[in-house]
């Protein structure tokens, strides 16, 4: 008779903390200290300068960091910050020997999770002090998400695209790129709303995500403005790519509709703008001037349709 199965259980993957302190055998003491803490395990990697911990964290991935704030390279708030910039989104406990109001708030605004007396740690301590600053830290980043997440589509809300389009604008001038800013509005969305109910224009919304997403890039900002507009800010090798990028979608367009049986088929008016490294141009600017675009886009089309 064959036996049944054992239960296969998954171990866990350990706890990856950052141990950035100077002193050794303080240093020791923390990692004999996790090493037989109860609850998870910590695997702990120790440095004892910040610029090796700026080294450590381009290298992998940490679930927190415990840093000294006096290290031979670095003291009071500098080093947390600096760490911030680097990797803002793993969580930072402080461990300092004094106890300072002042440096304690300036080092909660560089974004430190927890802070620690070195008099006063024992294991319970250390570890309920980086489970809660873990804790913490992904908390944030989903209240983060949410707040600069589309719920409809998935796409960057207005909020969210004009923060990551600004910083990919900056990119793309420090690298000499040139950028193309996309404006897409959803044709006939009133009607649709109209004669087939919202949840019919919700749907077709949904479409125009879908089909932005397969038209463009994954490094690519796309971004639902409100209502039936969106917007894509994308690196370009020059102005051909804009017919290319046209063509392109209007094909995915096509494919969208030929796959789906709603009552209302997608189309959309767009609008462009190009902008060369040389010239500086602001995002509010590129907004403007495809936006424009579009309406007038728009406004051939309608012109068009009526005189058929």
């Amino acid at each position: 008779m064959s036996s049944a199965p054992r239960e296969v259980r998954s171990v866990p993957s350990p706890v990856d903390v950052l141990l950035v302190e100077d002193d050794e055998p303080l240093a020791n003491g923390l990692r004999e200290t996790l090493s037989i803490a109860s609850g998870p395990r910590f695997r702990v990697t120790h440095v004892t300068r910040l610029a090796d911990a700026l080294v450590s964290l381009s290298d992998r991935r940490f679930d927190v960091v415990l840093l000294d704030l006096n290290l031979p390279d670095a003291r009071g708030a500098v080093a947390p910050r600096t760490l911030q910039k680097a990797a803002a989104d793993v969580p930072i406990v402080i461990l300092t020997g004094i106890a300072d109001d002042q440096l304690a708030a300036e080092n909660a605004r560089a974004g430190v999770q927890d802070y620690l007396l070195k008099s006063e740690i024992n294991g319970d301590i250390l570890v309920r002090s980086l489970r809660y600053a873990m804790e913490r830290s992904r908390l944030l980043a989903e209240a983060k998400a949410l707040s600069i997440r589309d719920d409809l589509t998935g796409l960057f809300n207005r909020r969210g695209f004009l923060g990551a389009a600004e910083q990919q604008l900056k990119t793309a001038s420090r690298l000499g790129e040139p950028v193309l800013l996309l404006f897409a509005d959803v044709d006939g969305m009133k009607e649709c709303n109209d004669e087939y109910g919202h949840a019919h224009g919700d749907r077709l919304l949904q479409k125009a995500a879908r089909t932005l997403r397969r038209t463009f890039r994954e490094s690519d900002v796309l971004g639902r403005l409100g209502g039936d507009e969106f917007a894509i800010l994308s690196l370009a090798n020059g102005q051909g790519d804009s017919r290319a990028i046209v063509a392109r979608l209007q094909r995915n367009i096509e494919a969208e509709n030929a796959d789906d049986s709603q009552p209302v088929p997608l189309s959309l008016s767009v609008g462009l703008a190009f902008s060369d490294p040389r010239s500086g141009a602001r995002l509010d600017d590129l907004m403007e001037q495809a936006d424009a675009w579009m309406y007038d886009h728009k406004r051939r089309k309608k012109t068009a349709a009526a005189d058929a």
